[in-house]
């Protein structure tokens, strides 16, 4: 079965800007795309390289070691190329980045493991269906939980995505409609220049202030270490 980064795709197929036909001006009817290849990576700096028990960093008061980040790269970072490969400092930064931002969002482990293995259970059989890795239900529910936390309520940046339909798209969808579909409304975002650059500068913050110790947090590979 193919494998594809759903990204939005399930948001935006279970909202009601798909079935109000906005077409592709409003982004409800394109397939998502496979995000791109991260750099190739020296041997001896991918994650496999790692001993099982190498302590890599320290967080939250522990020790993260080998086996917890190839187990991580596994499990979340699968759909962005072949996990093995990755550098072990971007899993490293990708791995505090998912525990920061959900304690942030509010988002539990429960609710992604939950929410994947529904997802499984639902589709079991469709061969008609791509595949879904834990990486991009992890993607869908911090996108959901972020923009009910940070983005709803800002009717000024909600107006001026939708001012932004065609006439004839906003005929089909009611302003209160659209502001409620997360999955568009973070895709005109990461079109938007200006908000985009506070969206990763908000992760880059989250690493900074996480306490890891250990390991350069600065972000090098956007595609591999940032989320959102």
């Amino acid at each position: 079965m193919k494998k594809i980064v759903l990204g939005f795709a399930l948001s935006l197929s279970i909202l009601v800007l798909a079935a109000c036909g906005l077409g592709e001006e409003a982004g409800s009817t394109k397939q998502p795309t496979a995000q791109s290849a991260p750099a190739k990576v020296d041997k001896k700096d991918q994650v496999s390289q790692l001993k099982d028990s190498e302590v890599v960093f320290n967080y939250e008061g522990k020790d993260v070691n080998g086996k917890q980040l190839k187990e991580f790269a596994d499990e979340y970072m699968s759909s962005l190329g072949e996990s093995k490969k990755f550098d072990k400092e971007s899993v490293a930064k990708r791995y505090i980045l998912r525990n920061e931002l959900m304690k942030y969002s509010g988002v539990s482990q429960e609710t992604i493991d939950e929410s994947h293995k529904s997802f499984v259970e639902r589709n079991e059989g469709n061969e008609d269906l791509l595949d879904m890795s834990k990486g991009a239900t992890l993607f869908i529910e911090l996108e959901k939980a972020l923009f009910f936390k940070d983005y709803s309520f800002n009717e000024e940046l909600m107006n001026k995505y939708y001012n932004n339909l065609s006439d004839g798209a906003k005929a089909n969808v009611s302003r209160k409609d659209f502001a409620t579909n997360y999955g568009l409304i973070y895709k005109n975002i990461t079109e938007d220049k200006e908000e985009y650059q506070k969206l990763k500068d908000f992760q880059q913050k989250l690493l900074n202030d996480s306490g890891a110790k250990g390991i350069d947090l600065k972000v090098q590979d956007e595609k591999t270490e940032f989320i959102l």
